[in-house]
């Protein structure tokens, strides 16, 4: 019989190359984790710190942080799909868990990727919390971002069809801008779909949230979408609490406050059809004089503005023109009810750039102003505009103050017959209630109609037979 002998060398080979595969897989990793500790609770491939993940995840990319403080400034990318989520003890997603303290910026450059998700993540006092540049899908939710030397976030986006989610996080105390998004179209037609849910930016030395273009030869082509729900945005101390501009499309807002701040509460530019419900701008006044420090500036072709409370501002409610492109055309249609507005430096409500064509009606409103001025027709206007102004408070029940109204004491209707400073065109104000109104909710729903509920598309209808006719067969197969 032979005898079986080992050959250590042969041993050492394969020990030799069992750790070398176990390297490469570590190297070649999807998912890597991150522990001050090393334990990782026991998850392989195990690192200490986030530029150590960065380097050893591979394409596409998952980094699970869990909890510390961690002090290393960071470039992850490039990728195609990167996700940093936070976890706790025991290798769960979690909120709050992990705090990013200091040491400079954390630079995502992803290049062409097509996916970032930023998850549970604190940041403090470093350059940035995150610089995310390019990236057609962004995702950033329930995070705290404080005292960073520039911007909370920033954030360039330049490839068609982006789209940008940032939910439940608080930017406050920036050196900078709480949220500064840039644009940066890199073809004709670009589209971009931003949605800010549940998002507070408090106390930065710039705007709270800035949404801005970067002056790209596209922008004028370009179609931009936002929808900001539950925005809170107040005593931001050189800048706008909102600064948006919605290029050629749609911005859709509900429940935003902005108050306290050096220049505009709510400014939105350039949309193609722009409709806010149920916000507040309050105390926006820098203290000069009558330019800017408006409650809302909203500049856009169609406009709806329901349930807004605007005070202590130079203008309460400023409706601009469309200033899309160069083509600069007046407003094709306003809607402007149930609002409380008063006690604004300059007017409650001023109208510019309108013409015959325009279409601007306000109703249901409790319209008064501490210097009298209710609402104008800014003189930019042609003389031929015209204003409906119906079935409005104007602070005493003897209506307006207005030639056309011997007797009125209420807020000043100035137009080209009430002429104040260069007021210009109509504004018909008959039908004036006599007591203050009531602007909540039943007078916004009143006033918007019942509100549409999605109907199911046909992949959803087909998957909803699928289900009914699966719940079927099953019960069928028992019975029998």
């Amino acid at each position: 019989m032979l005898k079986s002998h080992r050959n250590p060398f042969s041993v050492s080979r394969g020990l030799t190359f069992l750790a070398m595969t176990l390297l490469s897989f570590q190297a070649a990793a999807n998912t890597v984790y991150v522990d001050l500790t090393g334990t990782c609770a026991g998850n392989t491939p195990c690192v200490t710190t986030l530029q150590e993940a960065a380097n050893t995840v591979t394409d596409p990319a998952t980094i699970l942080v869990f909890p510390g403080d961690y002090n290393d400034a960071v470039f992850f990318g490039p990728y195609q799909s990167l996700e940093i989520q936070a976890v706790d003890a025991s290798g769960n997603p979690a909120v709050g868990t992990v705090d990013l303290i200091g040491a400079g910026g954390r630079l995502v450059d992803p290049g062409a990727a097509d996916r970032v998700s930023i998850r549970g993540v604190n940041a403090s006092s470093g350059t940035s919390a995150f610089v995310i540049d390019g990236g057609s899908e962004v995702d950033i939710s329930d995070a705290v971002i404080s005292s960073e030397s520039r911007a909370g976030l920033q954030l360039s986006i330049s490839e068609s069809g982006s789209r940008v989610q940032i939910q439940n996080v608080i930017v406050n105390d920036n050196a900078g801008s709480g949220i500064e998004l840039e644009l940066e179209p890199e073809v004709e037609n670009a589209e971009f779909s931003i949605t800010l849910l549940d998002v507070t930016a408090n106390s930065n030395t710039r705007s709270g949230i800035e949404i801005t273009d970067d002056d790209s030869p596209f922008i004028d082509s370009s179609i931009v979408n936002v929808t900001a729900f539950n925005v809170t945005a107040q005593d931001n101390e050189a800048g706008d609490g909102l600064r948006i501009d919605a290029n050629n499309g749609t911005f859709r807002g509900d429940n935003i406050v902005a108050r306290r701040n050096s220049d505009d509460g709510v400014d939105i530019k350039n949309a193609q059809t722009l409709i806010i419900t149920n916000s507040e701008a309050t105390d926006n006044d820098n203290g000069q004089g009558d330019s800017g420090s408006d409650g809302f500036e909203l500049e856009a072709f169609d406009i709806t503005a329901v349930g807004l409370v605007a005070t202590g501002n130079v203008d309460g409610i400023q409706l601009e023109e469309f200033n899309f492109g160069n083509n600069n055309p007046p407003f094709g249609r306003a809607l402007v009810g149930c609002i409380d507005v008063s006690g604004n430096r300059a007017a409650a409500i001023s109208a510019e750039n309108m013409d015959a064509s325009s279409s601007v009606r306000i109703r249901q409103s409790n319209i008064a102003a501490d210097n009298g001025l209710g609402v104008i027709l800014r003189g930019d206007s042609t003389a031929d505009a015209t204003v409906s102004a119906t079935g409005n408070w104007w602070g005493t029940a003897s209506g307006p103050t207005h030639l056309n109204n011997p007797g009125g004491t209420g807020a000043v209707v100035a137009d080209g017959i009430n002429v104040v400073d260069d007021s210009t065109g109509t504004i018909a104000f008959g039908g004036f209630v006599a007591a203050e109104l009531d602007t909540g909710a039943n007078c916004v729903d009143g006033l918007l109609g019942p509100v549409q509920v999605p109907t199911m598309n046909r992949l959803g209808l087909v998957l909803l037979i699928g289900l009914i006719m699966l719940i079927g067969f099953a019960v069928v197969s028992r019975q029998v």
